[in-house]
Order: C-alpha cells, then sequence, then structure tokens
C-alpha cells in the first residue's frame, strides 16, 4: 500500500528534531526532494527491511546534520561572509578516476578538501590546527571500516578512508538533491524529478557549509563529485571563479563498471534487477555527458576544463610521484584563476593534511 510522501516526511523530521533538539531547517528547499525521495524509495526501490533501516539512517543523518548547520549559522551570522575563493571541482563521468585524481589534489598541503567525518557531523566546525586529532575522527574511521568489512567488494572497486576526502554528495544530499542515493537503491522517478529540478539551492547550501567548515579551517577548496556532471552551470553560478577538472576514460569500460558498482550498492539493501540497473544508468550517465557536452564554459573565463585520462596501471614508481603531480595540477588552476582574475595566486593554506595514500 502507498504511503503517504508528506506524512513520511513529518515523521522523519520529528526524529531529527528530537534527536537534536533544534527545529529550523532554513529554507524548504529540501523538502521536494526529500518527499520525492521516501516516495520513490516507497514504491520502486523493493527495499529488504534492512535497507529501509540504512536508509533511514542515511537521512537522518543529514536531516540532523542541516539542523545543526543552520542553528549554527543563525548563532554566528558573521559567517555567510567567508570567502569560498576559486574552488577546484573534479568532475566526470563515474568510474574515471575522480576519486583517485581527488586524492592527488588533496596531497598537496595547500588544499582544503571536504573530508569524510566532517561532511555528516559539521558543528562544532573543525579547528584546522586539530584536523588529525579531532574526536569526531576515530568514530568515522571505525564506521567507515565495518561497513567495508561487511562488503569487502566495495572496498575494492571504491575506497574511501574515514579520515579521508569524500565527495560533495555528502552535502548537496542535505538538501536532497543529489543522484548519490541512486547507487543504493533503484528509484527511476526520483532521478527523473532530479534532472528536471533547479540545483541552485542545493549550490547554495553547499557554499554555506564550505564557509562553515572553512571558518576555523580554511584553505583553497579542492572537491569531488561526478555527479558535478548534472548541474554544472548551476555549479559555475555559484562559484563563477571555479575551475572545473574533467576525467576521462573509455565510455563503455566506465559504464559497466558503474552498473557493478550500482548493482553492489541495490543488491545489498533490497531486490535488485541488475538489468533494470543497467538501463537506468546507461541513461543517466549519457544524460550527464551531454550535459557536459552543453556546458555553457566558453562564456564562464574562469572556468577550466581540462581532461585528463588516467593511466590503465600505476607502477610503485608512478605512485610515489603522483603526490607531486596532484601538488602541480592543484598549484596550475590556482595560477589559472590568478592570470584570468587579475589577483594574486591564493597561498598555502593556514593549515594543511597530506594524503599520500
Amino acid at each position: 500500500m502507498r504511503r503517504d510522501a508528506s506524512t513520511m516526511v513529518e515523521e522523519r523530521i520529528a526524529r531529527a528534531v528530537e534527536a537534536t533538539g533544534l527545529d529550523d531547517l532554513g529554507t524548504d528547499s529540501w523538502r521536494p526532494g526529500l518527499e520525492n525521495l521516501l516516495d520513490a524509495l516507497d514504491t520502486q526501490a523493493h527495499l529488504s527491511e534492512g535497507g529501509w533501516i540504512v536508509l533511514d539512517g542515511y537521512i537522518q543523518e543529514r536531516l540532523c546534520n542541516r539542523l545543526r548547520l543552520v542553528g549554527w549559522t543563525l548563532e554566528n551570522p558573521d559567517v555567510r561572509r567567508e570567502l569560498v575563493e576559486a574552488p577546484v571541482f573534479v568532475v566526470g563521468m563515474s568510474r574515471t578516476g575522480t576519486t583517485l585524481l581527488h586524492n592527488l589534489l588533496a596531497a598537496d598541503p595547500g588544499a582544503r578538501s571536504l573530508l569524510k567525518w566532517e561532511a555528516l557531523d559539521s558543528i562544532p566546525p573543525p579547528d584546522g590546527a586539530q584536523l588529525d586529532d579531532d574526536p569526531r575522527v576515530g568514530p568515522s574511521i571505525a564506521s567507515t571500516e565495518a561497513m567495508y568489512d561487511g562488503a569487502p567488494e566495495l572496498r575494492a572497486m571504491h575506497y574511501e578512508a574515514g579520515d579521508g576526502p569524500t565527495e560533495c554528495g555528502m552535502l548537496l544530499g542535505q538538501d536532497f538533491r543529489c543522484v548519490d542515493v541512486a547507487g543504493m537503491a533503484h528509484i527511476p522517478a526520483y532521478t527523473d524529478w532530479l534532472f528536471a529540478a533547479d540545483a541552485a539551492p542545493a549550490y547554495r547550501y553547499h557554499r554555506l557549509a564550505l564557509q562553515v567548515l572553512g571558518w576555523a579551517a580554511p584553505g583553497n577548496w579542492t572537491l569531488k563529485a561526478p555527479y558535478h556532471l548534472m548541474a554544472l552551470d548551476a555549479l559555475a553560478d555559484e562559484y563563477p571563479d571555479a575551475s572545473i577538472v574533467v576525467t576521462h576514460r573509455d565510455p563503455t569500460e566506465a559504464v559497466a563498471s558503474t552498473c557493478k558498482l550500482v548493482s553492489l550498492g541495490t543488491s545489498s539493501l533490497g531486490e535488485a534487477d541488475p538489468l533494470a540497473v543497467a538501463r537506468q544508468w546507461v541513461e543517466l550517465l549519457g544524460a550527464m555527458t551531454d550535459r557536459l557536452v552543453d556546458f555553457d564554459a566558453p562564456r564562464r573565463p574562469c572556468v577550466a576544463r581540462s581532461v585528463l585520462r588516467p593511466p590503465r596501471r600505476t607502477s610503485g614508481r608512478h605512485r610515489r610521484d603522483l603526490p607531486a603531480f596532484g601538488a602541480g595540477l592543484h598549484r596550475r588552476c590556482r595560477h589559472r584563476h590568478a592570470r584570468l582574475s587579475g589577483r594574486q595566486p591564493a597561498g598555502q593554506a593556514r593549515s594543511g593534511r597530506l594524503f599520500a595514500r
């Protein structure tokens, strides 16, 4: 029996309010996405009982963090004046090396990446001098490793350290305008809504989150999500001085690898039809690529579009060289922005974090 989406939303809001003691989520931009997501999960995803528990947890984490982040912002309104200058965004079709490249760029001590532990536990904002020692780091590592222990194939295909960089979907998902949840459940109605929806509110929230997280831990923001391809115009409108780095791989290999990864996620949470997954993701990835092709970059002089082809193999020697490569590319992005904007390139962050893994 189909449940009412508005009722499901209110139930989850009530739980988040009870958990945080807060009740202000800011603008209502999150509501349409959450209603469409819950309706698709209820009618299309064929979730198991355990799958519902996992995805309810996904929703609650994002609602609770948004409540805390908005609440902190109301108490500290000056944070909205915090600059987010010349961020670097790694995008590209999923399974094309975006995670590898992001980790390389994060190896630059001048880079400031969105860290997995802070993305969904943002308040209080982290102290740049204690990013390694923040008390939230240990629990994030433990929960991440427990997840991978239960899904060794996922660890082999797509590993994110609990104390390492993560994707912008962690922030965009707090406005419930992010396709990452479609990697865990077959919800074509939600992805159809998402492609037609205005992405601007999600990127406004994204900026606010970066302002908060950078309040006491500033740096040159270096960010990543393949699914930025869905909304490059909205991204560039919010960050007109951004540098966008696009990865590339043979699309037949990338699509096949994506379908395998999504099948792993969906099958762990409910009934999974590999053919349905393949049909949906061939369409999704094709639409994202079309949006990249149509992206109006020539009229955005501060947006760099670089295409990188990752090597098929990486030797031990190459691995040792990769951090220097990442730092060099990051510096080139900063200097390109300085040349086009007429400003001096940003210097080293007051605090840096080295991810040479």
